[in-house]
């Protein structure tokens, strides 16, 4: 592992023809992870797809996630990073140390929010009327953000993709007007609940999925 100072992190990089993915390995055991989506020359996105905490042990990195506590593993070797588990997109992909930057890693809103779950959930999901359900990609209807979308399909798979990135895979399952999605590469579920028309994606705290789908 580098040997850091106690003001600089090391930044790990992905770059690909969709977006750049960037790791950031602080000194106290936390990370995140974002994703950059350039959608012109004048406009980048930038998004937190995760952030937890990490440890190691010989050459493995072990990843739990702060917010919906999914763990992921990853294998370091002379500055590179491998993903053995975790988001598709990653896996089997390199990420290489780039350089030294000064990181702001601020989790507050996540803990804010997950105070505020399962009650907004309850309301929504086992209450009436029960909404119906097509099979379909639902597009996220925020403006200035990256497409995403959720593929509900009738054989009862399911995909969720950001911005051409496949971010998670595997199969769904609904329960009143809540879809569990059961994430295969994970082996942790994500809920979407059902409204009037649309799906509301709220186990993923991250900006790029929090948000409504038609």
């Amino acid at each position: 592992m580098l040997s850091l100072n106690d003001k600089t992190y090391p930044d790990y990089f992905l770059d690909n023809e969709y977006d750049d993915c960037y790791l950031y390995l602080l000194n106290d055991g936390r990370y995140c992870i974002e994703l950059e989506w350039d959608a012109s020359d004048d406009i980048i996105y930038m998004d937190r797809i995760s952030m937890g905490n990490y440890s190691s042990k010989g050459d493995t990195l072990y990843f739990n996630d702060r917010f919906t506590f999914f763990k992921f593993e990853a294998v370091i070797k002379d500055n590179v990073i491998s993903f053995t588990s975790g988001f598709p997109f990653l896996i089997g992909r390199n990420l290489k140390y780039n350089r030294q930057i000064m990181y702001d890693y601020d989790a507050s809103h996540y803990d804010r929010h997950k105070s505020m779950l399962s009650e907004t959930a309850d309301s929504i999901a086992f209450g009436e009327p029960i909404y119906p359900l097509e099979f379909k990609s639902y597009t996220s209807v925020k403006r200035y953000s990256v497409p995403t979308n959720i593929n509900i399909n009738e054989d009862e798979t399911y995909s969720l993709v950001y911005g051409g990135l496949l971010f998670s895979k595997g199969q769904w399952e609904r329960i009143g007007n809540l879809i569990r999605l059961k994430d295969n590469n994970l082996n942790h579920d994500h809920y979407v609940l059902i409204k009037d028309g649309e799906l509301v994606m709220y186990t993923i705290d991250a900006s790029c999925f929090k948000q409504s789908y038609k």
